[in-house]
């Protein structure tokens, strides 16, 4: 196991958002998916630098700013520069700055 510091796609946040409310059925809705993949291309596209994506446990998806085997001294560090597109992002599809545990690649 490893853990990372970043950002999560989050299916919860997605379905409630304002945009999609009403129109999805939670957060286990099929065409979650969809708007994931949306929001990944648009990340990518607006990124200014090559971003760190990971497959977690299941089908979570995480943008990685940091790793390491130390839990507490991951949470410790600075996050470092974030690229203003996942700042947006955050406010209906990410969940984060956080410190997760995920199966090492």
């Amino acid at each position: 196991m490893v853990f990372i510091k970043g950002f999560k796609l989050d299916k919860k946040k997605i379905a409630s958002s304002a945009q999609l409310r009403g129109k999805l059925d939670g957060p286990d809705d099929p065409r979650i998916e969809n708007v994931v993949l949306l929001v990944l291309s648009e990340i990518n596209q607006v990124s200014e630098y090559a971003l760190d994506f990971r497959v977690g446990d299941g089908t979570d998806i995480f943008i990685v700013y940091d790793d390491g085997d130390d839990q507490a001294a991951l949470e410790a560090r600075e996050l470092g520069p974030v690229e203003p597109i996942i700042w947006v992002m955050e406010r209906q599809f990410l969940t984060g700055p956080a410190v997760w545990e995920i199966e090492e690649v």
